[in-house]
């Protein structure tokens, strides 16, 4: 491998500013087509399967949605460690350092595919099916205990392709793949309406997936053709993924808390009136999942390589982020009694509008935080986001007993911005500090935010709908015009122009 000026040539290529435009581009994509194939065959599921095997086979999704959790970790960390090696030059241990995580991650899941699979009856009859389902639910269960060790290794695959920055090649295996999860029951349909097979033939994709995964690593790394066990790296990766993984359980316990003691301290219905637009809102975090996996082991790298390339990477990722997210978030809050009524009726537009405003502004806050959670994470220190978590979460469950009997789902969704707010200020005040931004930027840049969160508070007045189409349309328009001045570098002028197919004048 050649080096000019002590950087090695096969990685500066990979690290500009297009490249990383183009993997957000591609994860979009691959987050996006998996949706849209939802969207139009889920009916045709449900009117062929009925309630109960599509309560099911809905189950089945989010159960393996859930087991990349169960590697602790092991797979972001894996990625970590690829990347920063692959910054360094040091390509030689890459293959002990993804077979050693593999190797744990397996055991892993084929501890987890013990477990289900003793546990399935007891599962299978406390799902409550008919009698006539309950050997197919049984059968399912045991389909999903053997999917386990190959979701999660096939993940472990997907984070090496991930470290060599092949953005391009994940989302072209992981497209058809997620699509897989509904055009293969439907395929399965002419043949037989039973869930046993409907999952094998998941199970079948799943196989197929990491052999692909598989496939291309080997294609990718080369050097993974022979397989080497380093022992010593389990603890450090253990330890990193401990704290990823405890970082990643915190939202979904404050989520399933929020909803359990609404049901419990008010109504079911009042469960409704908070998720529905909580849910809608938490859509335009795929925008900003779709940065974070393509940040996380690019920092990886620059911070390695060059801090000052890290720095200019991190400002132009909270800047194309913010104002890629402000007009989503602005029409949401500003459009949010209409648009409900006008979707689901007026109890929902009475109740659900100040829910949907208050979550937007929320999601537009963690949005911008994530970048600096990647960066500390890519940076070495996951611990600062999983101990500003754990902050949240006391400050979240502890008043939540006096908040919800008393403040409703209002005074929840309050609560929840409140306290995702904190978290957020807490990872980009440690990731500045890290990156030894001039605390002049910062400043201004706080004053910008402060702006932007005044002209949201204005656009949740209850003002006529015309008035507030005229004030959504001069903002959006003015917004879009001050970043192109103001905020738009030439080079980025002309980056944009450049993929606009134009030529800047």
């Amino acid at each position: 491998m050649t080096v000019t000026g002590g950087l090695p040539t096969t990685v500066r290529p990979q690290l500009s500013g297009a490249h990383v435009a183009r993997g957000v581009g591609w994860n979009l994509l691959g987050q996006a087509a998996p949706i849209a194939t939802a969207l139009a065959c889920i009916p045709v599921l449900t009117r062929a399967l009925g309630t109960d095997r599509f309560g099911l086979l809905a189950l089945s999704w989010t159960f393996v949605g859930y087991f990349s959790i169960f590697d602790l970790g092991l797979g972001q960390a894996m990625t970590r460690s690829v990347a920063h090696k692959l910054a360094v030059g040091d390509e030689e241990s890459v293959p002990a350092t993804v077979w050693t995580t593999l190797t744990v991650v397996l055991a892993f899941g084929l501890v987890g595919l013990t477990v289900a699979w003793l546990a399935a009856p007891t599962i299978a009859h406390a799902l409550r099916t008919s009698h006539a389902l309950q050997a197919e639910a049984l059968q399912t269960v045991h389909l999903l205990a053997l999917s386990i060790p190959v979701v999660m290794t096939s993940v472990g695959l997907r984070g090496v392709l991930g470290a060599h920055l092949r953005f391009k090649l994940v989302s072209a295996l992981g497209i058809p793949l997620g699509m897989w999860s509904y055009i293969g029951p439907i395929a399965a349909l002419p043949i037989s309406h039973s869930l046993t097979l409907i999952v094998g033939v998941l199970l079948l994709g799943r196989v197929a997936g990491f052999l692909l995964y598989l496939g291309f690593s080997l294609r990718v790394v080369p050097g993974l053709r022979l397989i080497a066990l380093r022992w010593s790296l389990v603890r450090p990766l253990l330890s990193f993924g401990g704290w990823l993984t405890l970082d990643s359980t915190i939202d979904p316990l404050v989520n399933f808390l929020d909803r359990f003691l609404l049901g419990a301290l008010l109504s079911v219905a009042a469960v409704a009136f908070y998720a529905v637009p909580y849910q809608l809102a938490a859509q335009a975090w795929i925008l900003a999942t779709a940065v974070s996996g393509v940040l996380f082991p690019t920092f990886t790298r620059v911070i390695a390589l060059d801090i000052a390339q890290a720095r200019l990477f991190f400002r132009r990722a909270v800047k194309y982020l913010l104002f890629a997210m402000f007009p989503l978030a602005l029409l949401m809050v500003g459009l949010a009694r209409p648009g409900l009524h006008l979707w689901l009726g007026g109890s929902y537009a009475s109740k659900s509008a100040t829910v949907l405003q208050l979550v937007a502004i929320g999601v537009l806050v963690t949005s911008i935080g994530s970048v600096a959670g990647t960066f500390n994470a890519s940076a070495g220190r996951p611990d600062v986001n999983a101990k500003l978590g754990l902050l949240k979460l006391v400050l979240h469950v502890a008043p939540l007993w006096w908040v919800v009997p008393n403040y409703g789902v209002v005074g929840l969704a309050a609560l929840w911005m409140a306290c995702a707010g904190v978290e957020a200020l807490g990872m980009m005040l440690y990731a500045t500090a890290r990156l030894a931004i001039a605390r002049r930027q910062t400043v201004r840049r706080a004053i910008q935010s402060l702006v932007l969160w005044a002209v949201l508070a204005l656009a949740a007045l209850d003002l006529p709908l015309q008035v507030k189409l005229v004030y959504l349309a001069v903002v959006i328009s003015g917004t879009g015009l001050f970043a192109w001045n103001r905020l738009l570098s030439r080079a980025e002028k002309q980056l944009l122009w450049s993929r606009l197919g134009l030529r800047a004048a």
